[in-house]
């Protein structure tokens, strides 16, 4: 609680309060329905990616921004709401940059903008978690430079603006009663760690934020609470300092998991402590004593260099028990002890279904008779072919998410991008295994998941359409014909007897049709006849569930004049 001369202090009955509510926290959860959530800066291995399954097993509607808009950022995202989505809840991830003003205005006007006809949410915010971050280690106040600005525009200057179109959304809406929650993000280092750009000064600026509510216009629409977030392992921000972090807790200082550190902050967004923060900013200091080290940079610097010596010395003794052994066992001794790169093979299985015994089905024997066997089609087996491949590589896909080593090579075999070699390759060495279908160099089972994942996923599944397996079909020019009426006699052609009927027959009296001297015929299109000219459109259906691209039946024995007698679907 700030006190009179305006510096915080230490108030137990909150401070009791608090850890009551972490008690229930602990016994019976808690839950966000109905509750609207804006988060920023929830990546992987995140603070912000903790706190979101907390949400989202409470029941709460949560949008997450993220910079990287792409494949495997939003199966990460739908990971976690499948594993954590509780009843109620929702998870919406959009594109977003914080370091653009226009994307700033662009988020909170989809998440606020009620128009009828708009797409956007319509959404009035409970709960604003703004933990945007990017990590500018090794740059001393001599090496400020663009990436430190663009830092201090993301965590300090585009973060004040965002709670400020917030607060202007609020106000025109007339949403006084409802101030949305603000869990601030603090931080104890204040210069203590050097080497970090502006994200001390970015941290320190945002501290204005608890005089400038009850000195400015807002505190209506908006309340703060700073969480005081102290050394948390894991993260992407403390990555390089995990290594010491035993050390740092063997000071005095409490370090944190991601998971610890969520719960802290999911527990200031408990009623209570939100009740309070209508009537006063709370300060929340979460840092685990990290203040009361003095000389921090120089404690974390001796013990890495603990740590350096330490190794050092583990691999010296590593060495001399080596040679010990070498010279004692000898060097066939030593060769059994060495470590061997093992090369990962691909494990292809293909189960069939375990028959019944005799025994197992003698129960069954009253059955006898019921039917005509000779009357009764028996399936023994079947075949699949779908976007994904076949039945295997599809349920990788539904089941995981993503393909395995194996199902890579099947689909790359499938796809015609490997080939199976067995002979002399160009060197003219004897080989056995996989080689690129194009160069003809061998591959690696361990290489194909990474050489040709990106490819498979791009021509597999539910696609743009591809008019090479559609006999040329391109939505983007759809053929359409146009019927057009001639306003005046055509130049005559030739064209064959059957020809010049067919035309006859179509159009009567607006055409002429005559047979030449030399035995050909001639025709002329008379004013009023019509004609169907092509054209093409635009079509709106661009997507579609197509076979992979460059499957081919042959691969599987199918002899070729079979194959080309049939479409590719059949």
């Amino acid at each position: 609680r700030k006190a009179q001369t305006g510096e915080w202090e230490f108030n137990s009955r909150l401070t009791g309060m608090y850890l009551d509510v972490l008690t229930e926290m602990c016994g019976g959860g808690q839950t966000f329905e109905n509750k609207n959530v804006l988060m920023t800066g929830c990546g992987k291995d995140s603070i912000g990616a903790e706190v979101l399954k907390g949400l989202l097993s409470g029941g709460a509607k949560v949008v997450v921004t993220t910079s990287r808009y792409n494949r495997e950022a939003m199966l990460y995202y739908q990971g976690i709401y499948q594993e954590y989505g509780a009843r109620g809840s929702t998870l919406i991830v959009v594109p977003f940059n914080q370091g653009s003003l226009q994307d700033v205005k662009s988020l909170v006007e989809f998440i606020y903008d009620d128009s009828p006809r708009s797409e956007n949410l319509g959404w009035d915010l409970d709960f604003v978690i703004p933990f945007a971050a990017i990590p500018v280690q090794g740059r001393e106040i001599t090496d400020i430079d663009s990436r430190s600005e663009l830092a201090h525009r993301i965590m300090m200057t585009n973060l004040m603006r965002l709670l400020g179109e917030i607060k202007t959304r609020k106000a025109e809406r007339g949403y006084e009663t409802r101030p949305a929650q603000v869990i601030l993000p603090l931080s104890p280092n204040h210069g203590l760690f050097g080497s970090d750009g502006l994200y001390s000064e970015s941290k320190i600026a945002l501290e204005t934020l608890f005089n400038r509510w009850y000195s400015e216009s807002w505190s209506a629409y908006l309340t703060i609470t700073g969480t005081v977030i102290g050394w948390t392992r894991g993260t992407g921000l403390m990555n390089v300092n995990n290594i010491v972090a035993e050390g740092i807790e063997k000071l005095g200082v409490r370090t944190f998991s991601t998971q610890e550190m969520a719960f802290n902050i999911l527990g200031l967004m408990h009623p209570k402590i939100s009740a309070l923060a209508q009537t006063e900013p709370v300060w929340a200091d979460l840092n685990g004593g990290f203040q009361f080290i003095p000389d921090l940079n120089e404690a974390t610097a001796r013990l890495r260099a603990s740590i350096r010596e330490a190794s050092e010395v583990k691999k010296a003794v590593a060495a001399d028990s080596s040679l010990d052994f070498k010279a004692v066992r000898g060097a066939q001794g030593e060769r059994m002890h060495s470590s061997r790169a093992i090369r990962p093979r691909a494990n292809h299985r293909f189960p069939f279904p375990q028959l019944s015994t005799y025994e197992q089905l003698e129960p069954l024997r009253h059955l006898q008779g019921m039917v005509d066997l000779e009357k009764v089609v028996v399936v023994t087996g079947y075949g699949e072919v779908n976007p994904h491949g076949n039945a295997e590589t599809r349920w990788e896909m539904e089941a995981f998410g993503e393909f395995s080593l194996e199902g890579c090579i099947e689909l790359a075999w499938i796809m015609g991008y490997i080939k199976h070699f067995n002979g002399r390759l160009k060197n003219k060495q004897l080989y056995s295994g996989w080689v690129d279908a194009k160069t003809e160099e061998p591959v690696e089972d361990r290489e194909v998941k990474t050489r040709y994942e990106a490819q498979i996923l791009d021509n597999t599944g539910i696609r743009l359409i591809e008019p090479s397996l559609l006999g040329g079909y391109d939505p983007n020019k759809k053929p359409m014909m146009r019927e057009l009426q001639i306003e005046h006699d055509m130049e005559p052609f030739e064209t064959t007897a059957e020809e010049a009927a067919g035309f006859k027959l179509r159009n009567d009296g607006q055409v002429d049709v005559w047979e030449n001297a030399d035995g050909s015929w001639s025709v002329r299109f008379l004013k009023g006849a019509t004609l169907m000219v092509p054209k093409a459109l635009r079509f709106d259906r661009l997507v579609a569930a197509q076979i992979p691209t460059g499957w081919e039946p042959t691969r599987y024995g199918i002899p070729k004049d079979i194959a080309d007698q049939v479409d590719p679907i059949t």
